[in-house]
């Protein structure tokens, strides 16, 4: 790295950050990857998204006052699942990698991401800084991890190693014979969602409770209607009525349609699909709860999204969510599928405490994407520490 008139090096400005999974698909490292390009981007980066999630769409995005190149690689995919297959990805990244000429490369990896594997590698030959951030839950992925790091030895690379939320940094840790990982978290731009005042009503009014999420086993979308039923039932014996909007689309979709048709729910469940954020800032405002069922959450960006706007959140104990979630104070956490039933009836059968729940907490603040982004520079200069010989 070079340095400037002073003789202090000079910020790394040329990045590139690398997910097997992007937009068009929908998803929490998704918007994760394009909203930190975006605030990169606004800091004078030069940042180029590489990724192997097609789509026919412009090759540059507009995001505030930045633009960022994405690169999509053309690879052989698996069938159904769309992550690369390739045997030559290594070789394809690194030769992308060196034609761009990057100063470092940030590399973001799911459960299942050939592509980051490829990165790391590419980037070692090339000996770049990398920084490594975790966007999934381990579980039974760390054992896979330890076998890598067994293999290959990547605690002691010169990686820098973060994640999106405390949950996830401590098992990558452990994964990782006790390397440090630092937290990078995902982040929201607040004035995108704002925080709209919250109708008190009287406790027999209908009560609106929205979610967003991927209808995929993971997301538990047929355990959020288990508990709904079971919430419907305690509000319904005091005279309060659920309504249940669900934002999303996936391969569950189908057998949640059973579900509601043999409950008799048509009227109260209500599947929106996939909605653009717009629709879902919408959506938000017209709704008094928010739920999120997943136990295997790595950080829960639709819940904060919804806290942003001014939503109490209903969500399960032990996940990423508890960042910025405090149980009582900043939402409610459930620890059984049961609980969280309780915690959802209970939500809604006391207006007091949705409204003491709804506005933004001060800790909110410090995920807004400029301030979220101002802590990437110094990971980056602590991965060229590491890089330097």
């Amino acid at each position: 790295m070079s340095s400037g008139p002073t003789g202090r090096p000079q910020s790394l400005k040329r990045i590139a950050l690398v997910s097997d999974w992007y937009l068009p698909r929908l998803g929490g490292i998704e918007w994760h990857v394009a909203d930190l390009a975006a605030a990169l981007s606004d800091k004078g980066c030069d940042v180029t998204i590489l990724t192997t999630t097609p789509d026919p769409s412009p090759s540059s995005i507009q995001r505030a006052n930045g633009a960022f190149r994405i690169d999509r690689i053309d690879t052989l995919r698996a069938p159904r699942f769309g992550f690369s297959i390739s045997p030559r990805l290594a070789e394809l990244l690194t030769r992308r990698l060196q034609a761009g000429d990057f100063q470092l490369v940030h590399v973001h990896a799911s459960v299942i991401s050939p592509l980051a594997l490829a990165a790391v590698i590419a980037a070692r030959r090339l000996n770049l800084p990398a920084v490594v951030t975790f966007h999934s839950m381990l579980l039974r992925a760390a054992g896979v991890l330890r076998w890598a790091d067994r293999r290959w030895s990547w605690s002691s690379r010169p990686i820098l190693w973060t994640a999106v939320s405390d949950a996830v940094a401590a098992q990558a840790s452990g994964a990782l014979g006790g390397a440090p990982v630092q937290t990078l978290s995902n982040g929201v731009y607040l004035e995108n969602w704002p925080e709209r005042p919250r109708p008190k009503g009287a406790p027999d009014r209908r009560i609106v409770i929205a979610t967003a999420m991927r209808l995929t086993r993971k997301k538990r979308p047929l355990e959020l209607l288990d508990a709904f039923w079971i919430a419907r039932d305690i509000a319904s014996a005091h005279g309060c009525d659920l309504e249940l909007r669900i934002a999303g689309e996936g391969p569950l979709r189908a057998k949640m349609e059973r579900m509601i048709q043999s409950a008799g729910a048509g009227n109260s469940v209500f599947l929106l699909g996939a909605l653009p954020r717009n629709a879902l800032q919408e959506l938000y405002a017209g709704s008094d709860i928010f739920i999120m069922p997943s136990t295997r959450e790595s950080f829960g960006l639709a819940a904060l999204e919804a806290r942003a706007s001014g939503l109490p959140v209903v969500a399960m104990a032990g996940t990423g969510t508890q960042d910025f979630l405090i149980d009582g104070k900043t939402g409610l956490l459930a620890q059984t599928d049961r609980g969280l039933a309780s915690q959802l009836a209970r939500l809604a059968l006391d207006a007091d405490l949705r409204a003491r729940l709804s506005p933004r907490d001060t800790g909110i603040a410090r995920f807004n994407w400029p301030k979220v982004a101002d802590r990437h520079p110094e990971a980056y200069e602590q991965a060229r520490i590491l890089t330097a010989p």
